[in-house]
C-alpha cells in the first residue's frame, strides 16, 4: 500500500512568529466579588478584548472592546440562595467571532436570576 499525504502549501496560514488569526494581542477577565452583609454578596468584572484579525483578508481587523458585568446573590435562609447576573451591562456591540466578510456579534445585556435550592 501506499500512502501519499500532501504538506500544507506556503501561505495557507499565519507565518512562524506572528500571532494567529482570530487571536487578540490582548485580553482578560478582571472580576472581584464583595461580601456586604452575611446574607449579601455583590460583585462586578470586566472582559476585554484588543483588535483582531480575520482569516484570509489581513487588511481589516474588528476593533478592540470591554464589556461590564455585575453579580448580586442574596442567602434567603440556609437552604435557599437568589443570584442575579447583568453582563453587558452597557449593551456594546462587538465582534464575537470574526469570519473574512462577516463576524458574529457578542451577546446583548442579559440578565439571568436563579434560585438555588439545597435539599
Amino acid at each position: 500500500a501506499n500512502i501519499d499525504v500532501a504538506a500544507p502549501t506556503a501561505g495557507s496560514g499565519e507565518s512562524q512568529g506572528e500571532r494567529p488569526w482570530l487571536t487578540p494581542k490582548h485580553s482578560g477577565t478582571i472580576w472581584t466579588t464583595y461580601q456586604v452583609t452575611p446574607q449579601l454578596r455583590l460583585g462586578g468584572g470586566i472582559n476585554f478584548r484588543s483588535s483582531q484579525t480575520p482569516n484570509r483578508n489581513p487588511g481589516w481587523s474588528a476593533p478592540g472592546y470591554a464589556t461590564v458585568d455585575l453579580m448580586a446573590e442574596y442567602l434567603i435562609n440556609e437552604r435557599l440562595t437568589l443570584k442575579a447576573n447583568l453582563s453587558n451591562v452597557g449593551d456594546k456591540l462587538y465582534a464575537d467571532a470574526l469570519y473574512s466578510g462577516h463576524y458574529v456579534p457578542g451577546a446583548g445585556r442579559n440578565l439571568q436570576v436563579t434560585l438555588n435550592a439545597q435539599f
